[in-house]
């Protein structure tokens, strides 16, 4: 859990007793309006008078920074730290993103957990080797093992994530979704539901592999965008798209 929810919590747990007190008839109502205020990255307040909530995705700042697996190593088994993408998701590539909402967007089709274990299990992977070079770029702004490359590692880790109480399932998965939700936000003519003027694309068939596809120019380049970060690839696709509307208008 992070460290603001932590010490908050404490804070309304010392101040809990004396409110209690004055609470005869309205404990319900005070107590949910105090969690609510503590925990004020899930929900927003939409009628004060009535301490009226609603649940509100604005958690970007990653409450989990590291998760903690075990692998089978000869006869013993080995503890082994996963780490998490920085907030708001700002070091993601565009291929993790590809794979991460393409994954979630099944998770919220089927309801099958699988789905959502293995969008951690992309978010949360293993360090890089320590070395000189790592050491001296920072590891280049992730400390992460490229998900490109290491594809076949992400079943085992959904099958050790998928063990995690399901209150840090979730907390996880409400960041995740806080972060995706600011993703969309930022790039509209991205991410918007096609209305009936729209023309069909050939690329929509094909998802995020040919949005990748259509960026690197076929698919021999198809690494090198993938490996970009994914705020500059959806900026260059905006970009383009901003080309085509001016371009339909002065038709």
């Amino acid at each position: 859990m992070s460290e603001r929810f932590h010490r908050r919590w404490i804070e309304y747990d010392s101040a809990r007793s004396e409110r209690t007190a004055k609470a005869e008839g309205k404990a319900d109502s005070i107590v949910v309006h105090d969690l609510c205020q503590i925990t004020d990255f899930f929900f927003e307040l939409v009628d004060d008078e009535k301490k009226l909530y609603a649940v509100s995705p604005t958690l970007t700042n990653n409450p989990w920074p590291t998760i903690t697996g075990e692998i089978k190593h000869f006869d013993r088994t080995k503890k082994i730290k996963y780490f998490g993408p920085k907030d708001e998701l700002s070091n993601i590539s565009f291929y993790e993103m590809a794979q991460s909402f393409t994954e979630y967007e099944k998770y919220v089709k089927t309801k099958d957990e699988k789905h959502l274990h293995k969008v951690l299990a992309i978010l949360y992977r293993p360090a890089k080797q320590y070395n000189k070079s790592n050491a001296e770029t920072s590891y280049e702004g992730d400390i992460r093992l490229p998900l490109l490359g290491h594809e076949a590692t992400v079943d085992r880790r959904a099958e050790q994530i998928s063990e995690l109480p399901d209150l840090s399932k979730q907390l996880i998965q409400f960041w995740f979704v806080s972060c995706r939700l600011k993703i969309v936000n930022s790039f509209p003519n991205m991410f918007r539901v096609p209305d009936e003027n729209d023309k069909p694309s050939n690329l929509n068939k094909y998802g995020w592999a040919g949005v990748i596809w259509n960026l690197s120019g076929g698919i021999m380049n198809t690494h090198e965008v993938c490996r970009k970060n994914y705020e500059e690839g959806l900026a260059y696709l905006s970009y383009l798209e901003d080309q085509r509307i001016e371009a339909e208008k002065e038709r």
